[in-house]
């Protein structure tokens, strides 16, 4: 009775300790994607072909998200969390509608399974336009964040990151022929994807199951 009570207790905290799906998602949620044609993203166009998309930053307002190509980040932009209904489970990016004949420009990335995504901030001028075109909202940030966006040394691609991170995001809204930029209303990312919240748990729950253990262990002698 002693022996089988113990094997059922550690059999239940080896389980307790093992990885779990929030545990197994990479914390900077890299994904490849591949684009058949000319695409725009905030201060440049990114020609066909193949990038990855990371996570740089898990701030619960606003994130940065570096795209890489070969290996090589090519830039670095401000986003802010986005909701969508539903998500096929594999990593996708939505787009603005722009004028014909222009590369469509990324409006948000989602991460496989996620249905909170990034939406991409755009330099003011741009989203103002791309606002008028799209006759819908546009995140939008200073002009002059450009050139942090295109930063290409490493050095340099560090201090985007913490201008971005500062960044003032505003929101360009078409108002009949005209757009009015104004203060945007960002949404708090959650915490679903972050592993700490499991970590936490799972901690309190093997100290529980210690308790447990050692009183098992008392009853099984008195027995």
């Amino acid at each position: 009775m002693k022996t089988t009570l113990l094997t059922i207790a550690s059999l239940a905290l080896l389980t307790l300790a093992l990885p779990t799906a929030a545990q197994a998602q990479p914390a900077d949620q890299r994904t490849t994607l591949t684009f058949n044609n000319p695409v725009e993203i905030p201060g440049r166009v990114l020609p066909a072909g193949r990038y990855e998309f990371r996570l740089t930053d898990d701030g619960e307002t606003a994130d940065v998200v570096q795209v890489l190509k070969d290996n090589k980040v090519i830039g670095t932009y401000l986003t802010v969390p986005t909701d969508r209904l539903e998500n096929p489970g594999t990593s996708f990016v939505t787009f603005e509608h722009t004028v014909a004949g222009a590369p469509p420009a990324i409006r948000a990335w989602f991460y496989p399974g996620n249905s909170t995504g990034e939406e991409f901030v755009y330099p003011k001028d741009r989203a103002v336009a791309l606002a008028r075109a799209a006759q819908a909202p546009v995140k939008a940030t200073s002009d002059t964040m450009t050139a942090h966006m295109n930063a290409q040394e490493p050095a340099a691609q560090q201090q985007a990151v913490a201008a971005l991170k500062e960044a003032p995001v505003q929101e360009a809204r078409p108002a009949g022929d005209r757009v009015e930029v104004v203060e945007a209303e960002l949404i708090q990312m959650p915490k679903t994807a972050s592993a700490l919240p499991t970590d936490v748990g799972a901690g309190v729950m093997l100290i529980l199951l210690g308790i447990a253990v050692q009183r098992i262990g008392r009853l099984a002698l008195a027995a």
